[in-house]
């Protein structure tokens, strides 16, 4: 059982911080809509320089709606909770993340562009057409182990419209 005993460990600790970061986010009350409920910035360039402070890894990754265009979409103030280990090589600015409990967007690009700002893009998994729709954040660092920002789901409403859900973002890093 040796063999067993670190990944036990690591989804021990995912679920207690994933609990935790849920409660305080149920408990944190949500501002009113403002202007900075808008599309994340994407990244204009990805430079060929080594980042140091986002590495390959296990992660939460937490989504809060802050507002629908549709209205068909969960309450403002729902939060969704994901196991999001990232893969990749250490400093390189391109790497995967994959949300083990999500059978909606389960992969996603991750991008550290020239500012250090780390961006992620998903897109429907399973959609079959030529406008699928999309999930696409936006965050910062935050302490050593967070990171928060925005992010925006884009799709075709019921008629065909096009909708957004705007929802705050944190990626938080669980196995240091």
């Amino acid at each position: 059982m040796p063999t067993m005993r670190a990944p036990l460990t690591a989804a021990v600790t995912a679920s207690i911080l994933l609990a935790s970061s849920l409660t305080v986010a149920q408990r944190t009350p949500l501002p009113a809509p403002t202007a900075a409920d808008t599309s994340p910035p994407t990244p204009a360039t990805v430079p060929d320089t080594p980042q140091t402070f986002l590495g390959p890894g296990m992660y939460v990754f937490q989504t809060r709606t802050r507002s629908a265009t549709c209205g068909d979409d969960e309450a403002t103030g729902f939060v969704d909770s994901f196991i999001a280990p990232i893969h990749g090589v250490s400093g390189n600015r391109r790497m995967a993340m994959h949300l083990l409990n999500s059978q909606y967007w389960p992969d996603w690009t991750i991008v550290v562009n020239e500012r250090d700002e780390i961006f992620g893009d998903s897109s429907l998994h399973g959609f079959r057409g030529s406008d699928p729709p999309t999930n696409h954040f936006m965050v910062t660092r935050r302490d050593a182990a967070r990171f928060t920002g925005i992010g925006v789901r884009t799709y075709r409403g019921a008629n065909g419209q096009p909708c957004q859900v705007f929802f705050d973002a944190l990626l938080r890093r669980v196995d240091i």
